[in-house]
């Protein structure tokens, strides 16, 4: 099994460490789209998925958004 790694230390197989990761760094969310954009499709967590999709939407670039 590949484990997808950040440079933090997070991997996406760990959903709700991996954001835990995310929200506890200084430039989140705007450095972070990205991953929380991947967080947002891959978790089975509903809160998680909810909390990520709210931030795409309200800040997210709008390339992003597409």
């Amino acid at each position: 099994m590949i484990f997808a790694k950040h440079e933090l230390g997070f991997n996406f197989y760990e959903d709700e460490a991996s954001f835990e990761k995310i929200k506890g760094c200084k430039n989140y969310p705007e450095d972070f789209y990205y991953e929380i954009f991947v967080l947002a499709k891959s978790t089975k967590n509903k809160q998680i998925r909810t909390e990520c999709a709210n931030i795409i939407k309200k800040q997210a670039p709008e390339a992003l958004q597409l």
